[in-house]
């Protein structure tokens, strides 16, 4: 019956004001009357590339006994980001969308929403999975324990 958005702070607004925002683009504007629905969409304030999603505990408290599907679309879309920060945003963020999903005592869904990667270097792709010269926990473990000039020669 309610809807949680976890949304970030952001260039000076608050989580709320981002929401509002949102509501009030022209994305919302063909759909519905959102000021019918609007009391049934709260946000969270939360960071996924913040250790524990930046949650106050009564707000993990609240969707881990409340939300039953989690949509998870927050991931970073710009291919110019440093290793460091696209790792932290949809590696170890991800990571952290999936504990709090074992964690919720009502989920019946986890839908992840990805951006396509190809691999640019090479000329011939299949719809298939490519074997990884690494695993994703080696990626997050080098961007924990690593430095950025040895995480750009690395990777």
């Amino acid at each position: 019956d309610t809807i949680y958005i976890l949304i970030r702070e952001k260039r000076g607004q608050s989580c709320e004001q981002r929401l509002e925002s949102l509501l009030q683009s022209k994305l919302f504007s063909f759909a519905l009357d959102i000021n019918k629905v609007r009391h049934k969409v709260v946000a969270i304030a939360g960071d996924l590339s913040i250790d524990g999603m930046g949650l106050k505990d009564s707000d993990r408290e609240l969707l881990v006994s409340k939300v039953s599907v989690i949509f998870h679309v927050a991931g970073d879309v710009k291919f110019n980001e440093t290793i460091r920060d696209a790792v932290t945003h949809n590696l170890i963020g991800t990571a952290q969308v999936v504990r709090l999903c074992h964690q919720c005592r009502a989920l019946e869904a986890l839908i992840h929403v990805s951006t396509a990667y190809a691999f640019c270097q090479r000329s011939d792709l299949e719809e298939k999975i490519y074997p990884m010269k690494v695993t994703p926990e080696e990626v997050i473990r080098a961007v924990q324990t690593m430095n950025d000039t040895e995480l750009t020669r690395y990777y």
